[in-house]
């Protein structure tokens, strides 16, 4: 106390009052001693901001808590197994199961006619022969039932009855067409399934998704070799047109349901992204929890026709330009929350990977300010896109002679709805858009089957198809699955790999599988080097490497699914 006084008195008589302020905003010293440690904190906090220091977060995120790697007690042939999966030989071996089903040239059109209709399905039941000769033991111990002819769902029963719910892999057996115009640019065939000597398959399909479907069932042959105690059913399933109309899935959705019921499954495993080596050396792995939605949208203007010498200031397809110009003038606003997943992601960067982010955007991460973050990462369209719904007019159709006017143009326009949106929303916005530009230009307007404005000058109609999908629900991450699946990443991969929710902008088959579980993960057991970036183009191919790190992650997920009492 005696010192406290001394200061203010210190204070006081250095100070000196300027006789011309009025006497009403003077302050006593006592009466402003109070300001200082405000003026200190204000200070101190400048300067966190400014100069870089580790910053003080709120306790970490439930998904931040990384789990400790799982490694799951095995017997000796067990070990043996695992650790002859890194041996030349078994490597070898597993190069030429994958090539062998990468020959197989199980495409899947978008023009394809009913499964026993078209012929071009056939090719699917020599893919189905592949399998039953390469995975002998699977098809011996495992029941194996067709769906739709092609797709197909393996069940491992354990040998005493159980209420434990199941696990569900998922891959698909169906690849996307070569253009014949490319064929010359690959370097190896596309459909050699060829071997180079430093250990790439190539091939389509080997890396979307052949090599999900052939790391899956290499686990099951090995862990049906070593006569493993099932103790809970473990299911594969296997669909035959995820590249295009994603029906065999829907059609294995419900036959599991019939036999499992709603949220029958502990948990759903299919194809994803593979893990990440961040810049700095981080490597994070990002199962999926959660798609964006789909909805294609149909803008159509319709106008009299007539001799092009005589023409309208604006013809139908002047309209249709002004519509997607006020579309795409329009973008959707990127939003984060706590609830988002990549803010999670972002957290566990910042906790654990401090380095890998600029000082500015830690802090910003550490107070939440979701404004701030998303304005300072929106010009990376790959984080913007997955903050928001994105629009892109991908088809334009209109006019048939050049001397004619058009009486019809049609433009579609593809939406990825952003996770927290819904189609309701899109049909909201795109309605009001053209419901503008019609009445500019005097034309009708009706909008998703409502009734709208009528005109004889013509008409602009909106709507969407039965394609339409919303996002799928989030799956929680504060549960055992998810400790689960991260202590089986960390054991395959290291416990220095960081684990954190990732989300997808595509759509996979897991969307027919919403009903089965709470708990559906969409991911790619390997690095990102082993991975490259010519899915569905020309010279796509895998590392041998990253394959055998799909089949050990397998491997140990299945075994520490059979170990966990806790779900």
């Amino acid at each position: 106390m005696d010192n406290h006084r001394t200061d203010h008195n210190d204070l006081s008589s250095s100070m000196t009052v300027d006789k011309t302020t009025p006497p009403s905003v003077l302050t006593s010293p006592r009466q402003s001693g109070w300001r200082w440690p405000c003026y200190l904190a204000i200070c101190v906090t400048a300067l966190l901001l400014w100069v870089d220091v580790p910053v003080l977060m709120t306790p970490p995120a439930p998904s931040c808590l990384q789990p400790g790697a799982l490694i799951p007690s095995l017997p000796d042939a067990v070990s043996r197994t695992y650790a002859n999966f890194t041996s030349s030989a078994y490597r070898s071996h597993s190069a030429r199961l994958l090539s062998d089903g990468v020959r197989i040239p199980t495409v899947s059109y978008d023009d394809m006619g009913e499964v026993g209709e078209d012929s071009r399905w056939e090719v699917f039941a020599s893919f189905r022969r592949y399998l039953h000769d390469a995975f002998p033991l699977v098809h011996a111990r495992l029941s194996v039932e067709h769906v739709n002819t092609h797709a197909l769902i393996y069940t491992w029963h354990p040998l005493h009855p159980t209420a434990a719910k199941p696990l569900l892999l998922m891959a698909h057996q169906d690849v996307v067409p070569v253009d014949p115009a490319t064929h010359a640019a690959w370097t190896h065939p596309p459909f050699s399934g060829h071997i180079d000597d430093d250990g790439w398959v190539w091939g389509r399909g080997a890396s979307d998704c052949k090599n999900s479907v052939v790391a899956i069932m290499e686990a099951l042959e090995s862990l049906v070799c070593d006569e493993v105690d099932v103790v809970r059913p473990v299911v594969i399933s296997f669909g035959f047109d995820e590249e295009t109309t994603g029906y065999s899935a829907r059609s294995i959705s419900q036959r599991l349901e019939s036999v499992y019921g709603v949220d029958g499954f502990a948990m759903v495993v299919d194809e994803g992204e593979p893990l990440e080596r961040r810049e700095g050396g981080v490597v994070m792995a990002l199962p999926g929890v959660g798609e964006k939605g789909y909805m294609d949208v149909t803008v159509e203007v319709t106008m009299p026709g007539g001799h092009s010498s005589i023409p309208p200031p604006h013809t139908a397809i002047g309209v249709l330009a002004a519509a997607i110009t006020a579309i795409e003038d329009a973008p959707y606003t990127p939003t984060l929350s706590h609830a988002h997943p990549l803010f999670h992601q972002l957290t566990c960067l910042a906790l654990h990977a401090p380095n890998s982010l600029s000082r500015t955007l830690r802090n910003l991460i550490a107070r939440s300010n979701f404004r701030a973050i998303v304005d300072a990462i929106k010009d990376d369209l790959g984080l913007r896109y997955l903050m928001a719904t994105s629009v892109a007019v991908d088809v334009v159709d209109g006019g048939v002679k050049v001397n004619a006017l058009p009486e019809s143009a049609k433009a579609i326009v593809n939406h990825r709805i952003a996770i927290d949106s819904s189609s309701q929303d899109v049909r909201q916005k795109i309605s009001g858009i053209v419901m503008e530009v019609a009445k500019s230009f005097g034309l009708g307007f009706s909008g998703f089957g409502e009734a709208g404005m009528e005109s004889r000058n013509g008409m602009i109609v909106v709507g969407d198809n039965d394609q339409t999908l919303e996002p799928a629900p989030v799956t929680p991450i504060d549960t055992p699955q998810w400790k689960l699946l991260g202590g089986t990443f960390r054991r395959v991969f290291g416990e220095e790999v960081i684990v954190a929710p990732g989300m997808s902008t595509g759509n996979t088959d897991t969307k027919s599988m919403w009903a089965l579980s709470k708990h559906i993960y969409r991911l790619d057991p390997m690095l990102t080097g082993a991975r490259d970036n010519h899915i569905h183009t020309v010279d796509e191919k895998v590392h041998i490497d990253g394959h055998l790190e799909a089949v050990r992650f397998f491997h140990t997920l299945i075994l520490n699914f059979w170990a966990a009492d806790d779900f």
